[in-house]
């Protein structure tokens, strides 16, 4: 999809891309954080 700055459009494209990006690694890192959670919690019970 190209984009061009004519109107304005790859300015959006290129802060709608920063934010889906911000977004994914948030899921990731809190991801990673539940599962660590899980994991000890299950250890704990052992």
């Amino acid at each position: 999809m190209p984009m061009t700055g004519d109107n304005g459009f790859w300015k959006f494209g290129f802060i709608g891309f920063g934010t889906i990006v911000i977004l994914e690694t948030g899921l990731i890192i809190f991801d990673k954080k539940g599962k660590k959670q899980k994991h000890r919690k299950h250890v704990t019970k052992k």
